[in-house]
């Protein structure tokens, strides 16, 4: 491969043509289908942004948003649930049907302006997210899907998982850890509906404040003050202790 060949390559989010699967409407539970739906999508190069430029200066400045969305989704999408979108054979079949000469991409921009506009929204929207996950992925980075906090790949808090279909790269250690989200709401890597994402239960919780206490020096201090000189006395006061139980 040459250099040229290498460069154009550069950056892209996956090696299958820069195409990448996300859910875009993952949280819309009311629908289960379109909640699930895969769609692969790419991202445009800088010729095809150019044209979708050149596409919206034909519109009044009020226009002109709404016109680089419609334009920017009928370009980027390639599937939806393995199915493409403005195949040859489906041109082939409306273009016979209205007697009209429509290309791929007009007859796609004629689809995506039937939307409704939250649906047109919603899918730029996680275009934009993956022009985001771009920048990350050339400098090494990640977000939670959770908090939105972004790390360093190789400092990531300890327990992350990589998810799939999704905008960001995880969900953090540190919301797992806090049962911060519903696993049944993404799709990891490791992919296990039985996998334990070690949420600590309201007793583990206890036990690690508990522990955190006990690993202090001597004298052993409660969080009512009372100091103890061993272990056993201290844990023994404490189990009973109306303060340290939150009472």
């Amino acid at each position: 491969m040459d250099i040229l060949q290498q460069l154009t390559n550069l950056a892209a989010l996956s090696e299958r043509n820069g195409l990448i699967e996300i859910k875009p409407f993952k949280s819309w539970k009311k629908d289960k289908y379109w909640a699930e739906a895969i769609f692969k999508i790419r991202l445009l190069n800088a010729g095809e942004i150019l044209d979708v430029a050149s596409y919206s200066d034909q519109f009044s400045q009020d226009a002109k948003e709404k016109a680089v969305k419609i334009d920017t989704v009928a370009r980027c999408l390639y599937e939806i649930n393995g199915i493409p979108i403005g195949s040859s054979e489906e041109l082939i079949k409306y273009n016979e049907r209205h007697n009209s000469k429509l290309t791929r991409l007009e007859y796609l921009r004629n689809w995506v302006k039937d939307l409704e506009q939250l649906v047109l929204d919603y899918l730029y929207t996680n275009y934009v997210g993956l022009q985001m996950k771009q920048v990350r992925l050339v400098t090494n980075q990640q977000t939670c899907e959770i908090c939105g906090q972004v790390w360093e790949k190789e400092n990531t808090p300890p327990g992350s998982k990589e998810t799939k279909y999704s905008v960001g790269e995880i969900v953090c250690g540190n919301c797992i850890k806090e049962g911060l989200f519903n696993k049944n709401d993404f799709d990891f890597f490791e992919e296990n509906k039985n996998e334990s994402f070690n949420i600590p239960s309201l007793e583990e919780k206890q036990e690690e404040t508990l522990n955190k206490e006990v690993s202090k020096e001597t004298p052993y201090t409660c969080v009512c003050n009372q100091e103890f000189d061993t272990l056993e006395k201290f844990v023994e006061h404490r189990s009973e202790c109306p303060k340290a139980n939150g009472e």
